[in-house]
């Protein structure tokens, strides 16, 4: 698949339709960068706006930016713009080890919760489930008992809601590794059945993130994956009249914001094009939840975890994100404080409810740095994603563990990056409280497939150290 010739974000466009002619597109430029040269004052811009925010990516100036893109900006016809969640929801994660499940969802609702996910749950679906409301909220369930989760949101989904219902039961993955093709088939027509509107496969990216894959090995990531998804339901002669509706994608935030504010915009973009070029259709928003990347996270210096939590959800709602899920800001503490999850939800809420960020369609939309950012992102995630593709289908790639190698690698420079504070969390490699004793950390645990992803901390060594 070639690199696409358009750049779907970088304009001026209608939202009410999300369409521009080629007439509209032209004006619309010429006025813009008539603006922006103003601005400039003609000093030809050459020394302005030049930022850097990982070594392989670089906003150029903004002349450079405007010949590169101008002969590709006219040749748009009816380019869709990027179909922003028209709502943000925050939500919690239930581990499937919780001891009490129901009563921590049911809590979490007085705190404003709008998503729910439950994870590789150990107890019945019917007893975790207990007095939730599906249709009012967004819903995933993961693992465990499906087919019991699949029967009671059937048996508990109000008629009125039916249509307009949001979530997905999904098979759990295994450190990347997916579902066999009869397993993950069987499934999708098992929920399919019973309740349509809901999706059936998970493309979790955030696995990668933890692993300590770049941005554009992320992007690359769920592309191949979701690709591989496709052409097996093709192949088994199973019909996706719309890939939308049946597929959902969730990715971690780390610590690159300007790059994380992009990354899932920048992926959706991608997605798009790869539908397009797969004949199938794209005229539906692709589904896309969030969450925070563990790769950042630290067992001490646990109120400038809720400083990374704060960027990271800022990152997903200016990304385009449906729900954000945030762990507790303590998560590698062994000692926790019973009040840090509401904490963690509490900073989805204020943005919500105090900064209204949840009422602005697209807030990012026009920016010259994140138009570049994303347009640079997506050359690189895209070329990832060929080099991959060249080389097999996921399946492949993954038994052979090229991706796992190539990923690795990413991380291996990240935490070397680390060790020598070039790449910096404050009160951790730089600026520590010299006066606050580490406190007992939990460990990431290892990957149960000797094959599959491991997840990791950059702070981990350190603290062991100190």
């Amino acid at each position: 698949m070639g690199f696409p010739t358009f750049d779907p974000y970088f304009c001026p466009i209608s939202m009410e339709t999300g369409i521009i002619s080629t007439a509209e597109a032209e004006l619309a430029f010429r006025q813009w960068a008539l603006a922006v040269d103003k601005e400039l004052k003609s000093d030809g811009g050459h020394q302005k706006l030049i930022w850097n925010p990982e070594p392989e990516i670089a906003i150029p100036s903004y002349q450079t930016a405007v010949h590169k893109r101008a002969e590709q900006f006219a040749q748009l016809v009816s380019q869709l713009a990027l179909k922003q969640q028209t709502s943000f929801l925050i939500g919690l994660d239930v581990d499937g080890a919780h001891e009490n499940p129901n009563q921590a969802i049911h809590q979490s609702f007085e705190h404003g919760v709008g998503a729910l996910r439950i994870s590789r749950p150990v107890l019945p679906a019917s007893e975790i489930l207990k007095g939730v409301q599906p249709g009012y909220l967004y819903l995933e369930w993961i693992g465990g008992d499906t087919l019991g989760a699949i029967d009671w949101i059937s048996a508990n989904l109000p008629s009125e809601l039916q249509s307009s219902a949001d979530g997905g039961v999904f098979l759990s993955h295994t450190e990347g590794q997916m579902p066999a093709k009869e397993q993950w088939l069987g499934h999708h027509v098992a929920v399919k059945s019973t309740i349509p509107q809901y999706r059936t496969i998970r493309i979790d990216a955030g696995i990668a993130a933890d692993a300590g894959a770049s941005i554009a090995q992320q992007i690359a990531f769920a592309l191949l994956q979701a690709k591989q998804y496709l052409l097996e339901a093709k192949h088994a002669g199973v019909a996706f009249t719309n890939p939308n509706d049946h597929v959902h994608f969730h990715f971690n935030q780390g610590n690159q914001y300007l790059l994380e504010c992009v990354k899932t915009r920048t992926f959706a973009g991608l997605w798009h094009r790869m539908l397009e070029l797969m004949h199938l259709p794209s005229d539906s928003p692709a589904s896309i939840s969030t969450g925070v990347s563990t790769l950042y996270l630290t067992a001490g210096d646990r109120h400038n975890n809720m400083l990374r939590i704060t960027a990271a959800t800022m990152a997903s709602v200016l990304s385009g994100s449906k729900a954000h899920f945030n762990p507790p800001f303590d998560h590698f503490n062994a000692d926790k404080s019973s009040e840090s999850q509401r904490l963690s939800h509490a900073i989805g809420l204020v943005l919500l409810e105090e900064s209204f960020l949840g009422k602005v369609k697209n807030p990012s939309l026009g920016s010259y740095a994140l138009d570049n950012l994303q347009y640079e992102l997506a050359e690189k995630a895209w070329d990832q994603f060929a080099r991959w593709e060249e080389q097999g289908d996921y399946r492949e790639l993954f038994a052979q563990g090229v991706i796992q190698r190539d990923i690795q690698a990413h991380a291996q420079k990240l935490q070397e990056q680390f060790d020598q504070a070039h790449l910096k969390l404050v009160g951790v490699n730089v600026y520590p409280n010299k006066q606050e004793t580490s406190p007992a950390a939990i460990p990431i645990p290892k990957a149960s497939n000797p094959n599959g992803l491991q997840a990791i901390r950059l702070a981990e060594k350190l603290e062991k150290q100190n």
